[in-house]
């Protein structure tokens, strides 16, 4: 490690543009932390074994960090280009080896390029991609890529039904006229041979499903258009639902991502304490750019952890173990969150 911040990175990480956009920079050493950054880059963090090598696929000797995207992938320098103005490169992590990929072609580039990008609707954002990015980039094109889905999928995204949570179950009450178009459906869905099918349906009224009411909606649509007479019975009081702006326990949170909830929800946890995660915990979901929505009623000044870790940790604790407790899921949280690895449940 050098024993100063040459001067152009030093202006660069103190500027610590924020686009907004997880894809892009969204973390920034301060000049004091720049050393320790670089803990499971340049050396492992618990071992301290030296992970720098010349080799393809390491972490090269003159590669030095500048910030971290919100999924904490890296962007980075080499000293060796001082003289070219320190172009930036991009990797993903956890792909087993580092691919760099230039992505401009110098520090100050990079942060104009970011300003801009501040202050720009989604129209704008575009043009200056496409005016100072390189055309076959895979960094940008995925990045336009997202832009252009997301957009699609705010146009698309009904309002939200606090029914859809409710866990329950589907009963055909009445089979109707069509009774052999509703043992179609029934074969299909439930995989039934004919003669099951039509055995199935001879004693009413009938459970053909039991799940979240948005689940089994498709089928009751379906069922309906053959005539039968469907009801949807509750069970149990109804999820809550992850959305932006509201406050939610840590044992909510749990459920609602065990149910499949938040996957394009771009959020980050915010509580009223500093430090570890807790049994009881409520926490404010806040977009992933938008900070003060969380902190300024002043109930919610501590950052937590970022949605998609949250995410990504439930999921895998109930991949591993799929009765895993709050309790469990809370400790493999703060075992992420300290050690930026998951914890193993199985």
């Amino acid at each position: 490690m050098p024993e100063t911040i040459p001067d152009a990175i030093y202006a660069f990480i103190t500027a610590a543009v924020v686009p907004g956009d997880l894809m892009l920079p969204f973390h920034y050493p301060q000049p004091e932390q720049w050393h320790a950054w670089h803990s499971g880059y340049r050396w492992h963090g618990i071992t301290g074994e030296n992970l720098v090598a010349d080799t393809p696929g390491m972490w090269q000797p003159g590669w030095y960090l500048i910030a971290l995207n919100g999924m904490d992938d890296p962007f980075f320098i080499d000293l060796g280009e001082a003289a070219q103005g320190y172009p930036v490169y991009y990797a993903a992590h956890g792909a087993g080896r580092w691919q760099a990929e230039r992505i401009a072609p110098d520090l100050q580039a990079f942060q104009s390029l970011l300003n801009q990008l501040c202050h720009a609707d989604e129209t704008a954002a575009l043009a200056l991609l496409d005016a100072h990015t390189e055309a076959d980039s895979a960094f940008w094109l995925e990045l336009r890529e997202t832009w252009q889905t997301r957009d699609i999928d705010e146009e698309n995204t009904p309002d939200v039904d606090p029914e859809d949570w409710q866990a329950g179950r589907l009963l055909i009450t009445d089979i109707g006229l069509q009774k052999l178009k509703v043992v179609q459906v029934l074969r299909k869905t439930l995989n039934l041979p004919l003669a099951d099918a039509l055995s199935f349906v001879a004693t009413l009224p009938i459970c053909v499903g039991e799940d979240f009411r948005l689940r089994l909606r498709p089928l009751e649509r379906e069922l309906q258009a053959t005539g039968a007479t469907v009801q949807f019975q509750p069970a149990g009081p109804a999820l809550e639902t992850l959305r932006l702006n509201r406050a939610l326990g840590i044992d909510a949170l749990i459920a609602c991502v065990k149910a499949g909830q938040g996957k394009t929800l771009y959020y980050d946890l915010y509580s009223t304490h500093d430090g570890l995660l807790k049994a009881g915990d409520v926490l404010y979901v806040a977009g992933s750019d938008d900070e003060e929505a969380a902190t300024s009623n002043g109930h919610y000044p501590h950052f937590a952890c970022m949605g998609e870790h949250f995410q990504s940790v439930v999921e895998l604790a109930i991949q591993q173990k799929p009765h895993a407790s709050d309790d469990e899921i809370i400790r493999a949280l703060n075992h992420y969150l300290e050690h930026d690895d998951f914890l193993d449940l199985a």
